[in-house]
């Protein structure tokens, strides 16, 4: 499961619920159904999740991880507050966040193996079911950092931290950019598997892979020496403790001046991502500039920040 997007793999199907109470006949038992709530759906969800043998791309674990994103997405600002009170999702969020991670995980993992066998990769990665809304994501953070006065271009020096192993956000806006880019994951199987697509479908050597730990100050120290910008992903810390843990190392690592993009989620989507605050921005050593929340299909926020 990808939650930055949400073109569909398959027909998305209805999460069962508990029975209705009998009626007299069909049609009084369909007109006296009450749909599920919001915190029911989500529930269901994430109980059949956990329940599957697999999180690996699958009729179910699709049509499950779909309803979910669709679910989270649907009505912005409309009693979040009051859903996200639920103790049944205080209860379960830290888990589900914990499957969507999983998920993501073994789709991108699944399509970096697609791509790199394919006799057409470019073809191939451009078949990959969200990427529409990975462009989005990336020209809506390129917008933000042009409202912050970053001008990036062949000069820039970026890292993306957690690139995973199908690195499209550092791929796309490096062709956006035509910039130096460095794809940096602490995982050595995804660093692995990005380094032979981007061999594919970027030769040349103009992206990078680095293994690093983003929470460890003297990785980021060697990593990130002359970036004047870092984007850190949304999985890059999946608690507010280890997120400020990232922050701080990231900071203390870059130069005074140097803008770095945290992607963060708000409201329901806070259940398929973490939520980055005002305060884990500022006791992570950061100046806050802006914070952009998107309407539509893409989930993550986006916070421009300068060290």
């Amino acid at each position: 499961m990808t939650p930055t997007a949400l073109e569909e793999r398959i027909p998305a199907a209805p999460i069962p619920t508990e029975a209705a109470p009998a009626a007299t006949d069909a049609a009084a038992t369909a007109t006296d159904a009450v749909p599920p709530t919001i915190v029911e759906r989500i529930v269901a969800c994430h109980d059949q999740l956990a329940a599957c043998p697999t999180l690996d791309p699958g009729p179910q674990t699709d049509r499950l991880f779909t309803e979910l994103v669709r679910t989270c997405i649907a009505a912005p600002g409309v009693g979040a507050a009051a859903v996200l009170a639920d103790q049944r999702l205080i209860d379960l969020r830290s888990d589900l966040l914990r499957i969507c991670a999983e998920g993501e995980g073994r789709l991108e993992t699944r399509w970096a193996q697609r791509v790199c066998a394919s006799a057409d990769p470019e073809t191939e990665l451009a078949a990959f079911p969200y990427i529409e809304n990975y462009h989005r994501l990336v020209r809506l953070e390129l917008g933000a950092l042009a409202g912050a006065g970053w001008s990036g271009g062949s000069h820039s020096r970026i890292a993306f931290l957690g690139g995973g192993p199908l690195p499209l956000s550092a791929l796309l806006t490096h062709r956006a950019l035509d910039c130096r880019m460095d794809v940096i994951d602490n995982s050595p199987p995804a660093i692995r598997r990005a380094e032979r697509l981007l061999a594919r479908v970027q030769p040349g050597g103009s992206i990078r892979t680095v293994e690093a730990d983003a929470s460890r100050p003297s990785d980021m120290a060697a990593a990130l020496t002359d970036c004047d910008l870092v984007i850190v992903a949304a999985l890059v810390g999946m608690d507010r403790v280890a997120k400020r843990r990232v922050l701080r190392a990231v900071s203390a690592a870059v130069a005074p001046g140097t803008h770095v993009v945290i992607r963060s989620a708000a409201e329901l989507r806070t259940m398929l991502y973490p939520d980055v605050s005002v305060d884990d921005v500022i006791a992570g050593g950061l100046t806050p500039v802006s914070l952009v929340h998107p309407m539509d299909e893409v989930v993550n926020s986006v916070w421009v920040t300068r060290r």
